[in-house]
């Protein structure tokens, strides 16, 4: 579980150091319920205007000398808004819903503009992630890992479809 305290924290912080900041969410395994102990915390923040920074990494030591990795991006409000329905090229050719955490917003801004999760429409499969994955089969070959091995040659097989048809 996560501690709101922490985030109110990263929240004041984010906003003392962005006086353009229009929105924070929460996205990621956080915002879907299913973090792990192993689990990052991901934070999107929407500016009024250009970014000082366009990405912040965090380390936080938990409980019991754990460290947990904060990863915090800016951008644009337009860019965000126009990311959040454009085609998920990482999401092997698959549509994807992304719920999202309001953690703060502007007064100026109507929450009604950001919605609870997203649902982006398929990218195109690429040929990077078709190699990722033959490496993937490689690897759990060699180590003798059957479900690993399986899960990874079936996705492999799928985005060997994808790469393999015309563009229409």
């Amino acid at each position: 579980m996560l501690d709101e305290s922490l985030l109110m924290l990263l929240v004041q912080q984010v906003r003392a150091e962005e006086p353009g900041t229009l929105a924070i969410v929460l996205c990621g395994s956080y915002a879907r319920g299913a973090a792990g102990p192993h689990s990052d915390v991901d934070l999107e923040v929407m500016l009024s205007g250009t970014p000082r920074a366009y990405y912040q990494t965090l380390l936080v030591e938990r409980t019991g000398g754990r460290l947990l990795h904060i990863s915090i991006s800016f951008q644009p409000w337009t860019e965000w808004q126009r990311e959040q329905h454009a085609p998920a090229d990482w999401s092997f050719s698959m549509p994807v819903r992304q719920p999202i955490r309001i953690l703060w917003t502007d007064p100026a801004i109507d929450q009604q503009d950001i919605e609870a999760s997203y649902t982006q429409p398929a990218g195109g499969a690429e040929a990077e992630d078709f190699l990722e994955y033959a490496g993937k089969v490689k690897n759990a070959y060699l180590v003798g890992d059957e479900l690993c091995l399986r899960l990874a040659a079936q996705k492999m097989a799928f985005l060997c479809t994808s790469l393999l048809a015309p563009e229409i």
